[in-house]
């Protein structure tokens, strides 16, 4: 039997599928496996390229393959979906893996390892605390509104809320202000462990080798510096939000520049549709003495003759107005003739 160069795993919680393709994508076997047979069937195989999709557990059964021998390819989801043929099922998409795999210009998801999956766990634990805490305090505002208080919306005026429930000389039933409480009293712990996920984050941050590029920078804290961590797999540092700006503020000359240069050719030869002009940055020194908006002027009076000749020669068919009058000549007729003379 010939050895499988790819081979396209459909991962599951019980039952996997696998597909197996020599170099011309010809296939050598379609299998079934359980959970606990995995390993032991992929250990029997060759070397080869393992590829599966990149969502929840492939990261661990990459680096558990991995450490069999084999080449680990994670394939974003949205990139397998077009090699899926109908009658969508484990085996065909099992199949649509390995094809996909097979192609020269896909593009693969790194494996992530145990440290980077549990900097995303930390984020994701945060971000769950904080929905949480928002719905108590939306379900104490509302519930205060049935007793006719209204406060204002958002997280800074919390306290607000908490003072008028634990005052005793407020109108609220008492029946009604102990299960209040209870929203307060979840509220004050999800507070406390939203801190100290907080503390978790900084602590990470630290042993960061560009927390000093973080700190010197403003616009970067060890929060993003830390979510660029567990979002880059491979290792590699994402572009600082300072860089993102530079190239936006790079883009966005380059645009203004290419669209004043075409401004200026449609001028010189006398034509009406330019492009419109937009400089966020709004009076801008100009090489060639026209600016963004000494542009825009210039432009009006130089297509207003142009304008006024083309309009004094449209067709009998264009609309001038509110009604279709049809040339100049024409409506000067109209205008000198009677009622009967119109045709």
């Amino acid at each position: 039997m010939k050895q499988a160069i790819t081979i396209g795993l459909d991962i599951a919680k019980h039952v996997f599928q696998a597909h197996g393709a020599d170099a011309a994508g010809h296939v050598l076997f379609r299998r079934r496996l359980t959970r606990a047979k995995l390993l032991g069937f992929l250990a029997a195989q060759a070397p080869c390229v393992v590829a599966m999709e990149a969502c929840a557990g492939s990261h661990y059964w990459g680096r558990e393959i991995s450490k069999l021998g084999h080449t680990v390819r994670l394939i974003p989801p949205a990139y397998v979906k077009p090699f899926v043929k109908r009658q969508k099922n484990d085996a065909a998409d099992a199949e649509a893996i390995c094809e996909a795999a097979q192609r020269p210009s896909m593009r693969f998801v790194p494996v992530k390892d145990e440290e980077q999956q549990a900097n995303g766990v930390v984020f994701r634990a945060r971000d769950l605390l904080v929905r949480q805490r928002t719905q108590c305090i939306n379900a104490l505002r509302g519930h205060l509104s049935e007793y006719g208080y209204v406060f204002r919306q958002g997280i800074t005026h919390a306290a607000t809320l908490i003072a008028h429930v634990e005052d005793p000389n407020s109108s609220l039933p008492e029946s009604a202000r102990g299960v209040l409480k209870l929203l307060i009293d979840t509220f004050a712990a999800l507070q406390v462990q939203i801190k100290e996920l907080d503390g978790e984050i900084k602590r990470r941050s630290r042993g960061r080798p560009d927390r000093a590029a973080a700190d010197d920078d403003p616009g970067r804290g060890s929060d993003c510096c830390h979510r660029n961590h567990g979002a880059c797999a491979s290792g590699g540092e994402l572009p600082s939000r300072t860089r993102f700006r530079r190239l936006a503020r790079a883009d966005a000359t380059a645009e203004i520049d290419r669209r004043e240069a075409q401004t200026r050719r449609h001028i010189k030869a006398g034509r009406a549709d330019h492009p419109p002009l937009a400089d966020p940055r709004g009076q801008r020194s100009d090489p060639a003495g026209l600016s963004a908006r000494g542009t825009g002027r210039v432009l009006a009076g130089a297509d207003a003759a142009p304008q006024a000749q083309d309009a004094g020669h449209r067709g009998l068919g264009q609309q001038d107005g509110s009604c279709r009058l049809g040339s100049v000549g024409q409506r000067r007729r109209l205008q000198g003739s009677g009622r009967g003379s119109v045709s």
